[in-house]
């Protein structure tokens, strides 16, 4: 038996979920942070489907109510102690980190990597002076392609999730991949939300011949 709630995600993100069963949910996404990320974008993913016509998309109360039990301050805010520890800030900078993923224009198309965007964070520690710090989206099924690390490396994935290709798993909200300097990899977004990583690597990485 699974130990997760996949099955009730989306009756739990559409408020059509009966009690207590509903509060079992609750109290399991408390303390799971996987299943707290499938509920998330399973908010947003219908939060997007709410400007198109159809019975599907939820009122605005079930929405403003749902992002109201996940964040109580930010849709992400439960990541911010592990983005604060990466990034090398505070809390509160962490928070408006998080918070920043969602204003309208906060992503750009990263330079010669077809298909990724970035979002710079407004803060870090002076030790990442010259390190490659990001935070990444790709759609789903989007390819990173093949890169060196010319410094260790940590990822953390915020939303959907992405497969590692040279080592076949799998990497989910709230999960951590730290790759070692010297190593290659490549890795390919769920299907899904946007995958949404922060990355952080104590030094660059090389894309075939461009370094970032």
């Amino acid at each position: 038996m699974s130990p997760h709630i996949d099955d009730v995600v989306a009756p739990l993100a559409l408020g059509e979920l009966p009690e207590p069963e509903a509060e079992r949910a609750r109290s399991h996404l408390a303390r799971c942070p996987r299943c707290a990320g499938e509920l998330a974008a399973t908010v947003e993913l219908l939060g997007g489907l709410s400007l198109a016509p159809g019975p599907i998309a939820p009122s605005p109360e079930v929405r403003a109510r749902l992002l109201d039990e996940l964040g109580r301050g930010g849709r992400l805010h439960r990541f911010a102690d592990r983005v604060a520890e990466l990034l090398g800030v505070a809390g509160d900078k962490a928070r408006a980190a998080l918070d920043r993923l969602d204003q309208p224009g906060a992503w750009s198309p990263l330079p010669r990597v077809a298909g990724v965007e970035l979002c710079l964070p407004p803060d870090k520690a002076p030790r990442l002076k010259g390190c490659a710090v990001a935070f990444l989206r790709l759609a789903p099924g989007g390819l990173f392609p093949t890169h060196d690390h010319l410094g260790g490396e940590r990822v953390l994935v915020l939303q959907g999730g992405y497969l590692d290709l040279a080592s076949g798993l799998a990497y989910h909200p709230g999960e951590v991949h730290a790759s070692d300097e010297g190593t290659s990899h490549a890795f390919r977004a769920l299907g899904g939300p946007p995958c949404v990583v922060l990355a952080v690597v104590e030094g660059h990485i090389r894309v075939g011949e461009v370094v970032i």
